[in-house]
């Protein structure tokens, strides 16, 4: 998140983001509160005059209201006393929409988060505009809200976008009013203006954008701005775009004249290269970017168009362990592009005193697809990377995973999944990884005891005998290995039910510190798809995987085990 403001003739560049909260005064004063941090669905907010800000971190669920030339806190809030809240135009109230999901009402409270009334929203009588990416696309279903200087603009999960001008809040005043149909794969982002909404449909997986600027019903469109992440609005009629790693676009929205800016190779302040995926900021002249590793913003100037760069200023004994992170995201961002997923870091907590730290990520949109998730559990095996090593004077004492929803993984074939391995050796992931994607679609689906819809498995038979095949046989040693030339030659001639179990025993140990549910991983395969013939495999995973990994997996395997045991009575079983 990241907004502009002008105080006193002064801009400030205003960006919040996993690693800090920070502020700008440009060209090159800079100030930072590494305590406030959110993903992009984390809230910015100010009042009309632009010398407060509220931020709302979406990672500990508090709101704080800092001052913008200091971030000195004016106020900060429990956890969970606010929810997304908006600064109202005057600074000296708070908006909170009710419902993010579903919005109808808004709340006016005091500073001090004292309600002091209720209002619906204005969304008019009549049906909205229509803004739609092509004819047969889903509605946008991810909630989204945005507010500056009193204006509040949302879009519900059923795709009603909606901006008024609630400075008077007990005559809101409706500014735009649509419908979004987006596909899941791509992101929103809404900017208020005084009399319009402008809308960003970012189409991830292509790597183009679709605007759309809505003033009562008047409606203006530009479709396939070449887009590498989300664009911003300078103005109504003017958005800045990365086009590429390496340079960004200014455009006119009305002629399509643009100019083009481009990063340097490496910053003159931090000596890092700002080349990849950042994020464009801008708002009137000031043209700003913020680079993939978020130590430092990139400033273009008016008439030159040069860049140059201010240092954040974060603490330079975590500077490393910052690399290293958003490194592993950047990565990770990369292989999942084609999914139209998005993982970031949401925060990074440090604890001088022990030198302790705590990281959070998220994953944002996507299609849910098996590769989607294997990405994920990639990312996820970062943790016991850190829990071996030291960063710096650093040592890890927790870590939140990022979690795309179980309910809605498309069934994957046999030759999806040869493909999901292909890639994975490309990309140098552990196949271990993919174990607890796997167990974890199974039990939540599947096996869970308050389960109680039909739910598609999601692998078909032949993929999930496929891939106990390459677990069985891939996992016997500590270190990687290729098995994608040997995928075909399994699928014509699969492995015996009985070649399968002896493999048990040759499990490496080293895999129970990674991957500690390997074995009710596989035990779920075994159970969903060999049917009534699983018995010899769940027997020896049960019996004869090496102690380490009974350790941590006999318990579950015997659970599955018994769910196995009361859908195939003894008759049919073996």
């Amino acid at each position: 998140m990241h907004f502009v403001s002008k105080v006193d003739g002064l801009d400030y560049v205003v960006v919040l983001d996993g690693l800090a909260l920070s502020s700008w005064c440009l060209p090159d004063e800079v100030v930072s509160d590494v305590n406030i941090h959110a993903s992009s669905e984390g809230l910015l907010s100010t009042d009309a005059a632009g010398r407060l800000v509220l931020a709302w971190d979406d990672s500990h669920d508090r709101s704080h209201l800092v001052a913008v030339d200091t971030l000195e806190r004016e106020r900060r809030y429990a956890r969970f006393q606010l929810k997304p809240s908006l600064l109202d135009a005057s600074g000296e109230a708070l908006l909170r929409v009710m419902d993010l999901g579903a919005p109808s009402m808004l709340e006016r409270l005091t500073l001090k988060a004292e309600p002091e009334g209720s209002r619906p929203l204005p969304f008019p009588e009549e049906e909205p505009v229509l803004l739609s990416t092509a004819w047969n696309a889903p509605r946008w279903s991810r909630p989204r809200c945005a507010g500056r200087a009193g204006l509040v603009a949302t879009v519900g999960a059923d795709g009603h976008a909606l901006l008024a001008d609630f400075r008077d809040f007990d005559a809101p005043r409706v500014v735009a009013s649509a419908r979004l149909w987006v596909p899941p794969t791509w992101d929103v982002r809404l900017t208020p203006f005084e009399d319009a909404l402008g809308i960003v449909a970012h189409d991830v997986v292509h790597g183009t954008a679709t605007v759309w600027r809505v003033s009562g019903r008047d409606v203006f469109e530009r479709k396939e701005l070449p887009a590498l992440t989300m664009p911003t609005f300078a103005t109504k009629d003017v958005l800045l775009t990365q086009v590429s790693a390496d340079s960004l676009q200014r455009l006119s929205l009305h002629d399509g004249t643009s100019r083009t800016l481009r990063l340097p190779a490496t910053g003159r302040e931090t000596g890092l290269v700002p080349h990849g995926p950042g994020a464009p900021i801008a708002s009137g002249d000031v043209t700003a970017f913020l680079p993939w590793h978020g130590e430092s913003l990139f400033l273009f100037d008016a008439d030159t168009d040069e860049p140059s760069e201010v240092s954040r200023l974060l603490p330079e004994d975590s500077r490393e362990l910052r690399r290293f992170l958003l490194e592993r995201v950047r990565l990770a961002n990369e292989a999942a592009r084609s999914t139209g997923t998005r993982f970031e870091l949401k925060a990074l907590d440090l604890t001088p005193k022990h030198h302790h730290y705590s990281v959070a990520l998220s994953a944002h949109g996507g299609d849910g697809s098996l590769w989607a998730r294997t990405v994920m559990g990639a990312l996820q095996g970062m943790y016991s990377e850190l829990v071996e090593q030291r960063e710096g004077p650093w040592r890890l004492g927790s870590m939140s995973h990022p979690n795309i929803s179980e309910r809605h993984c498309p069934t994957t074939s046999a030759d999806e999944v040869a493909s999901i391995l292909g890639r994975m050796d490309h990309h140098c992931f552990r196949l271990s990884s993919l174990t607890t994607i796997i167990d974890g679609l199974y039990e939540r689906s599947l096996m869970s005891r308050w389960n109680t819809e039909a739910v598609e498995p999601p692998l078909t038979d032949d993929a999930a005998r496929m891939l106990l095949q390459v677990f069985l046989t891939g996992l016997t040693s500590p270190s990687p290995v290729s098995l994608t030339q040997q995928v075909e030659r399994w699928r014509q001639s699969p492995m015996p039910i009985s070649e399968l179990a002896a493999r048990v025993p040759r499990l490496h140990p080293s895999h129970a510190r990674a991957e500690p549910r390997l074995l009710d991983a596989l035990a779920r395969l075994a159970a969903v798809h060999l049917h009534a013939r699983a018995g010899p495999l769940l027997e020896a995973l049960a019996k004869d995987a090496h102690p380490d990994l009974l350790n941590n997996g006999r318990h579950g395997v015997l659970e599955v085990q018994r769910w196995w045991a009361g859908r195939h009575p003894g008759p049919e079983r073996w």
